[in-house]
C-alpha cells in the first residue's frame, strides 16, 4: 500500500515515475521527470463492456493521500452499485438529487430551464398545472421506464380539456427526457417524441369582421350610443383605429408617447418582466410603434383630460393594484353584449385588423407593400423565411396605411371626434 513516506521519496526522485497500489491496480499515480507533484487517475470501465475511461483524482501533495484514496474508493462503490461515477460526481457538483424518478426530472427541468426562460405569469402557471397532472398520475416511475403507453393517459386527461395543451405539454415532457438523459444520463427515452402528433392543436379561429362599409358605419354608432364610460368610448376607436393587440394598449402608459415625433412606443416587456407585445415563433417580443395619425392625436387629447394625471394611459376607474388599467375584455366584451347580442360572432375586437386589411386592400391596392404593412402595424410579424432576413420596417408604408384608415373611420363617425369622450 502507498503510504507518504513512499510518496516523498518518489518526489525527492528526479527520475519520472508510475506507482500503484498491488490490491487496485486501475488506481496509480504518475511523476513526470523533475516534476514536483504526483498525478493520481483511476481506470474503469462503466458499464460493462464499453470503452475503459480515465478520471483523474488530483495531484499529491496539494491533495492529501487519504482523500486522494477516499475518491477512488467512491468511485469503485458506484460501480458496484450499477451507477455512472462521472455523472453522480456531475449532479453533486450542480446540487442535483441523484432522485431520478419522472416527477423530479420534471421538477429539475422546470427550475433549471423552464423557469429561467418564461415570462408570462399566466402561461407558467398553465404549464405547471398541467406538469402537475402528468407527475400526479406516474411522477413515481423512474424516467427510464416511462413509456409512450404509460405516458398517454396523463395526457389524454389534459386534452379532454384542450387538445392544444396536450400537444404543447407532449413538446415540454420531449425537453423533459432530453434534460434529464443530457444531465443524469436516464438514456435517450422516446416515449413523449413518440406521442408527437396525437394531439393536434385548435386551429386558429378566423376573427369575425364586417367588411361591408354600411352595417361597418352602423356598428360604429350602435357601439358609441351604447352606454359606457368616457374612456371606454375612447379605447374602443384607439383600438379600431390602430387595430393592434387590445394587450399593448390597455397597458399603455403617459411616457409611451411622444407627441413631438408623432409616436407611440410601445415596449416589448411590461414594469413587471412578462410580455407585453406578443413574439414571434421562436424569437423574443419586439417593441413595436405606433404613428400618430391626426385622429388618434385627437382621440389621446381627449382621454388625457381624463387620465393624463394617472400613469397608464387607461388607468382603472377603481384604481386597484393588481388591475392598475382597463381589462383586456372591455372592448370585445362590449361587442358581445350590445344590441342584445347582434355582433356577437359577427365583429370581434380582434377583426379591426380584418377590418382594415380588407378595406386597405379594396381601395388602396395600388400602395406599395400594403399587405404587409398591416401585418406589421397590427404588431404581427410577417410568415415566410423572406422576412426573417428582411430587416425593412416598412415604417413610412405603415404610417400610410394607418393616415389613410384613421381618415376613414373619421369619416363613418356619428359625431366629432373631439366630442367622443368628452
Amino acid at each position: 500500500m502507498l503510504t507518504e513516506l513512499k510518496l516523498k521519496s518518489v518526489l525527492n526522485d528526479p527520475q519520472k515515475a508510475r506507482i500503484t497500489e498491488p490490491e487496485h491496480p486501475t488506481f496509480y499515480g504518475i511523476k513526470s521527470a523533475a516534476a514536483k507533484s504526483i498525478n493520481f487517475e483511476l481506470r474503469y470501465t462503466f458499464p460493462k463492456g464499453t470503452k475503459q475511461q480515465t478520471r483523474s483524482l488530483g495531484s499529491y501533495p496539494k491533495k492529501s493521500l487519504s482523500s486522494i484514496r477516499k475518491k477512488a474508493a467512491w468511485y469503485r462503490e458506484c460501480i458496484a452499485a450499477g451507477e455512472d461515477p462521472a455523472l453522480k460526481e456531475k449532479e453533486e457538483r450542480m446540487g442535483l438529487s441523484g432522485d431520478r424518478s419522472f416527477g423530479a426530472m420534471i421538477d429539475e427541468w422546470s427550475k433549471n430551464v423552464f423557469l429561467k426562460e418564461a415570462k408570462d405569469k399566466a402561461y407558467i402557471k398553465r404549464v405547471e398545472r398541467n406538469l402537475e397532472v402528468i407527475k400526479a398520475e406516474i411522477g413515481s416511475l423512474q424516467t427510464a421506464s416511462v413509456s409512450a403507453k404509460v405516458l398517454l393517459k396523463p395526457v389524454s386527461k389534459i386534452a379532454k380539456a384542450s387538445e392544444s395543451e396536450a400537444a404543447r405539454t407532449v413538446n415540454q415532457l420531449i425537453q423533459v427526457f432530453s434534460y434529464a438523459n443530457r444531465i443524469h444520463g436516464t438514456g435517450g427515452n422516446t416515449a413523449a417524441f413518440d406521442l408527437k402528433g396525437t394531439f393536434r392543436p385548435a386551429r386558429s379561429k378566423k376573427r369575425p369582421a364586417i367588411t361591408d362599409e354600411a352595417p361597418f358605419k352602423t356598428m360604429i354608432g350602435d357601439v358609441l350610443d351604447h352606454p359606457a364610460t368616457a374612456r371606454s368610448d375612447i379605447l374602443f376607436m384607439v383600438a379600431l383605429i390602430t387595430f393592434a393587440r387590445i394587450g399593448e394598449l390597455v397597458a399603455g402608459r403617459w411616457e409611451e408617447i411622444d407627441w413631438e415625433n408623432r409616436i407611440w412606443h410601445v415596449p416589448a416587456l411590461k414594469p413587471d418582466g412578462t410580455n407585453r407585445t406578443k413574439k414571434a415563433k421562436y424569437q423574443a417580443p419586439k417593441a413595436h410603434d405606433i404613428y400618430l395619425t391626426d385622429q388618434l392625436v385627437q382621440l389621446l387629447r381627449n382621454l388625457q383630460s381624463i387620465t393624463g394625471n394617472s400613469e397608464y394611459m387607461f388607468a382603472s376607474i377603481n384604481r386597484r393594484k393588481n388591475k392598475p388599467h382597463m381589462d383586456v375584455a372591455t372592448v370585445q366584451k362590449r361587442l358581445k353584449e350590445m344590441k342584445g347580442g347582434m355582433y356577437k360572432g359577427v365583429q370581434s375586437q380582434h377583426g379591426f385588423r380584418t377590418n382594415a386589411s380588407t378595406w386597405i386592400a379594396k381601395n388602396h391596392s395600388a400602395l406599395p407593400n400594403a399587405a404587409i404593412a398591416v401585418e406589421i402595424a397590427s404588431g404581427r410579424t410577417p410568415e415566410g423565411v423572406e422576412y426573417v432576413y428582411n430587416r425593412y420596417t416598412f415604417w413610412k408604408e405603415q404610417c400610410e396605411v394607418w393616415a389613410l384608415w384613421s381618415s376613414y373611420i373619421e369619416s363613418l363617425l356619428p359625431r366629432p371626434l373631439s366630442e367622443i369622450g368628452n
